[in-house]
């Protein structure tokens, strides 16, 4: 499993990246809708991965989890969180209405999904050990 995890996210993100500098190279935003939306997905994937990977890796050399699988699912949903916390941060900018306060609101809100998960896993914990 943490085989194919990173070799998947290692070949994502050097496909992505190779997309996102051609889209930054090449395209030019006002020729219509496909270069935003490539610059936004590959920017996306290419930040997924990258911190995918890199957390995943320091969870795996710092921590004794023999569980690799959560490993993955942790890093991946930080990652997902990240990249859409960069990711609008950057649409919301490129329409000028980013302000400091907004950026404080959005990362709050992003904190506070994850605490959202994090309190589920706790609960769901709890519920196995009262199962059994």
């Amino acid at each position: 499993m943490q085989r194919q995890f990173t070799l998947i996210m290692s070949l994502s993100l050097l496909l992505f990246g190779g997309i996102l500098s051609f889209t930054i190279l090449k395209l030019d935003p006002g020729q219509g809708t496909f270069p935003l939306i490539a610059f936004y997905l590959s920017t996306t994937v290419v930040i997924l991965s990258f911190f995918s990977l890199t957390s995943f890796l320091v969870r795996r050399l710092f921590t004794n989890n023999e569980l690799y699988f959560s490993n993955i699912k942790v890093s991946f949903r930080q990652s997902l969180i990240l990249a859409v916390f960069v990711d609008l941060t950057l649409f919301i900018a490129s329409i000028n209405l980013l302000t400091w306060w907004d950026l404080v609101l959005l990362g709050l809100s992003l904190i506070l999904l994850e605490l959202y998960f994090e309190s589920n896993k706790i609960k769901s914990i709890d519920k196995t050990k009262q199962a059994i």
